[in-house]
């Protein structure tokens, strides 16, 4: 099944209050079950393989005997409490290289932000059906991304 026709079954998901331990605790649970699918439909690659700054270079798993490949949350999760629904799906859960990971996460605001409006292009209309709507420039502000 690909990635596409596994998150066109997935329905909004209710929201989750992670403001309380049990909410967050919830959504922990949520997404160690739902991660491994992630990796799988993704085929162990990274998200931005094809687009530049990927290295593609993949190390196997000890665990999985696949790519080793991490899974990131495009809306990060700390900002959940802004959405109708729970952002515990898998349209949100973005497979990245560990390469890709940290330079989402630590790199100069220009790079990050080639790489957050191509994985949006990539999900937003998937991240929309879910009720999930999400722009650029606010993924920017989640990201503390200077316009």
């Amino acid at each position: 099944m690909s990635l596409e026709s596994m998150e066109a079954e997935e329905e909004p998901a209710s929201y989750i209050d992670t403001t309380t331990k049990a909410g967050r605790e919830a959504a922990s649970r949520i997404f160690a079950s739902k991660r491994g699918k992630a990796r799988e439909l993704a085929n162990y690659k990274c998200s931005l393989e094809k687009h530049r700054h990927c290295q593609n270079h993949y190390f196997t798993s000890k665990q999985t005997g696949e790519n080793y490949i991490e899974v990131h949350h495009l809306i990060p999760k700390e900002y959940s409490n802004r959405f109708g629904n729970s952002i515990e799906v898998l349209p949100n859960y973005i497979t990245l290289c560990p390469n890709c990971h940290q330079l989402m996460h630590k790199a100069v605001d220009r790079e990050r932000k080639d790489h957050i409006r191509n994985l949006l292009a990539q999900r937003k209309g998937r991240l929309s059906v879910l009720n999930l709507d999400v722009e650029a420039d606010e993924l920017f502000e989640f990201y503390n991304i200077e316009n």
